[in-house]
Formats: structure tokens, C-alpha cells, sequence
């Protein structure tokens, strides 16, 4: 499970990377600006889970999944909004499982 939870990190830091260009690309707006803030929110949870504080990735999780979740709303249900809700709650799940054995 942990090598899973490490191999999601590293999906999760690389889809951060390509959102923050993906949004700057297209000029700063409040839209850019809050994609932003929800990856860096994901980018030190993925920090976090590589350095095995699985408390403080449950917490952020929990923030993002939340943010995920009004954004698919938003977005009208969105393929990308709903990809990101899915990758977000396995996380989620991913943190309670590993904290929960130690």
C-alpha cells in the first residue's frame, strides 16, 4: 500500500505541475487563481505523504476533496472536474488506510 500511496504522490505532483502551466498559459484570471491555490493545497499534500504524515495528507485531502467537489458542481459535471473528485477521494482513502495501521 505504500508503494501505491508513493506512486499516487507522484501522479498527483505531475498533475499539478501541468495545471499550474495549463493555467497560466491562459493568462491570470480568478479561475487560474483558485486552480492554483486547490494544486498548491495538493502539492504539499503529496509533500506531506512522501514524508509519511499521513495526518496532515488527510487533512489537505479532505480540504481538496471539498474544493473538487464544488468545482465538478460548477462545472456542470465536467469530465476533468469528475476525474480529479476520483483521484482526490482515493487519496483520501489511501491516507485513512495507511494511518490507520500505524
Amino acid at each position: 500500500m505504500k508503494t501505491a500511496f508513493k506512486v499516487w504522490n507522484i501522479l498527483i505532483l505531475v498533475f499539478a505541475v501541468l495545471s499550474i502551466l495549463s493555467s497560466l498559459k491562459d493568462g491570470f484570471s480568478i479561475g487560474a487563481f483558485f486552480t492554483i491555490a486547490s494544486t498548491l493545497f495538493s502539492l504539499v499534500m503529496a509533500y506531506s505523504g512522501f514524508k509519511g504524515d499521513y495526518a496532515l495528507c488527510k487533512k489537505l485531502a479532505s480540504i481538496i476533496l471539498v474544493i473538487y467537489t464544488v468545482s465538478m458542481v460548477t462545472s456542470g459535471f465536467a469530465a476533468s472536474a469528475v476525474c480529479s473528485l476520483i483521484i482526490a477521494a482515493v487519496y483520501l482513502f489511501m491516507c485513512v488506510s495507511l494511518d490507520s495501521k500505524f
